[in-house]
């Protein structure tokens, strides 16, 4: 079927202004409302990859629309404003039940039941209140233990209710009923809803004592992970980290891996290195741009120093009142088009012993990657190193140590 809608004999002018009408002030349809009519469109579709994103649509909507539901008016839909309470989309909800595989898999036309579905992947209502009242209770405990957190939304200070939070539980929950499969031999999908979630209630308890007393440090290092799939599946890890902690029996697929890659005590041993390494590159650019354009008039800084940079050291000497000098606001990643601009002068030194001298961003990436690096050690809320991160900064500060000269700048 294909819908028309058509006029007949229409005047031309009003044929040109509806013409011009429609394509200068066309409003591109919200994805949000595009889930809500997939949620309608395709429902028990005899498509089953269409029939489950259905399901996970109307799974998203009902979160949202029911009032006894811990996410009620919690997102954002058609005609409700963004605010820190009300900070969900239907989108990231019905992604999040997706990726996390939590009512279903679909692989070449057959379904096979998830955890928080029933034994029959074709009955879709019965899926739906299953999962519904799964998902409702878990996400309550949240809510009613840790109301004001849950209350924050993505204000500082939450987390939980937020997308990225909300996505994160649901991998957290889905290893948690593979883990119980493996552990007890219960396949859930064959449990009501209520004894679904006497199985999962036991290592969420776990989560809602440690965001009971979570510092605002440790809540912010989940918040700057990022929203990609792989930074929710790390935030997944970091969650099922606290639960391993205390049942020490529940280690799900890349969780032993993920702890093992973290380096607690290098990250502190690296935040020291990274200072000492900023020091020697001011010191050594720095110095050698004095030595080569000369301190009268301080040209050594508008000869040697990109215009965009001293505009903005000077932006931030001012707004300290001119406490110390100019070029003390200089930010580590500067010196990549300092040294760039300047590679003549300094490219037998910033290159470490690389045998090609002359490629100047090659030779310079190592400053780029200590940039991120100091992003972590400098903002310890945002996590740990990684045991390779802090091999890259023993590996620099040596080879910094060998080709950089002992100056200091007076």
């Amino acid at each position: 079927m294909l819908s028309v809608l058509a006029y007949e004999n229409l005047p031309s002018e009003k044929e040109m202004n509806l013409f011009i009408d429609i394509n200068s002030k066309q409003v591109k349809v919200r994805t949000a409302l595009l889930v809500e009519l997939y949620a309608d469109l395709h429902w028990r579709s005899s498509d089953p990859a269409e029939a489950l994103q259905a399901l996970h649509s109307r799974i998203a909507s009902r979160l949202n629309s029911t009032k006894t539901s811990p996410l009620h008016e919690r997102m954002v839909v058609t005609g409700k404003r963004k605010t820190n309470y009300r900070c969900l989309t239907t989108t990231s909800i019905q992604a999040g039940l997706r990726v996390a595989n939590l009512l279903a898999t679909s692989s070449k036309g057959v379904v096979l039941p998830g955890p928080l579905s029933t034994a029959k992947s074709d009955d879709y209502e019965a899926n739906l209140r299953k999962a519904l009242a799964v998902l409702s209770d878990c996400l309550e405990m949240f809510a009613t233990e840790l109301s004001t957190h849950w209350q924050l939304g993505d204000a500082p200070g939450g987390y939980l209710c937020t997308n990225n939070g909300i996505r994160a539980l649901f991998h957290v929950i889905k290893d948690i009923t593979d883990h119980v499969r493996q552990d007890d031999g219960v396949d859930l999908c064959r449990l009501d809803a209520d004894e679904t979630f006497a199985k999962i209630e036991p290592y969420l308890e776990v989560l809602t004592d440690y965001f009971r007393s979570a510092s605002a440090q440790e809540i912010r290092a989940f918040r700057r992970i990022g929203s990609s799939l792989t930074a929710v599946r790390q935030q997944a890890y970091g969650l099922e980290a606290q639960i391993n902690k205390t049942i020490d029996t529940f280690r799900p697929p890349g969780l032993m891996e993920y702890l093992a890659s973290r380096d607690e005590v290098g990250t502190e041993e690296a935040a020291g290195k990274v200072t000492k390494i900023h020091r020697q590159l001011f010191d050594y650019v720095i110095g050698t741009l004095k030595d080569h354009y000369g301190k009268q008039n301080k040209a050594w800084w508008i000869e040697g120093v990109p215009v965009g940079i001293r505009k903005n050291c000077t932006t931030a000497w001012e707004e300290k009142n001119r406490e110390g000098k100019e070029e003390s606001n200089l930010y580590l990643i500067d010196y990549v088009d300092i040294c760039i601009n300047n590679w003549h002068l300094v490219k037998d030194v910033i290159s470490l012993g690389a045998r090609d001298k002359e490629n100047k961003k090659a030779n310079t990436k190592w400053i780029k990657e200590l940039n991120e690096i100091r992003k972590i050690t400098t903002h310890p809320e945002r996590g740990v190193l990684s045991k390779d991160q802090v091999a890259f900064v023993n590996e620099y500060h040596d080879k910094i140590d060998k080709f950089f000269p002992s100056v200091q700048v007076q």
